[in-house]
């Protein structure tokens, strides 16, 4: 089930939004993203598709009753991109692991020159 969709043109080239990508976690304004780890990562040789599998350590705000009755406050996520230098296309996919017997959230991202503005991504 789909709950929501959203787009956003990022007034920058796709080259810079793309390098920011690789560069969100761990930062100062995240902090509760606490380790970043990466699982695997190859280039196709033919095509300079570049594969990555992270696994994304994050540490929910949650209330001491939650903690006590789920264990902890710790996720996991299991992120999987692909960057495709080529056709311009960064696409990213996620998972919760962490009690995706009780509720999974996925989420995909694409990153693409904007049709209208080259200067501009979406």
């Amino acid at each position: 089930m789909r709950l929501f969709e959203a787009a956003h043109v990022f007034k920058h080239d796709w080259e810079t939004v793309s390098l920011a990508n690789w560069r969100k976690y761990p930062n100062s304004k995240t902090p509760h993203v606490r380790h970043v780890e990466i699982l695997n990562q190859d280039v196709d040789p033919s095509t300079g598709v570049l594969r990555t599998e992270r696994l994304i350590m994050v540490q929910q705000n949650v209330p001491a009753l939650v903690r006590r009755v789920f264990g902890g406050d710790t996720s996991y996520v299991l992120e999987y991109s692909e960057v495709d230098p080529q056709q311009k296309t960064l696409v990213m996919q996620s998972q919760n692991l962490t009690f995706s017997n009780l509720l999974s959230v996925g989420e995909r991202i694409e990153f693409r020159p904007d049709a209208q503005d080259a200067g501009h991504t979406v």
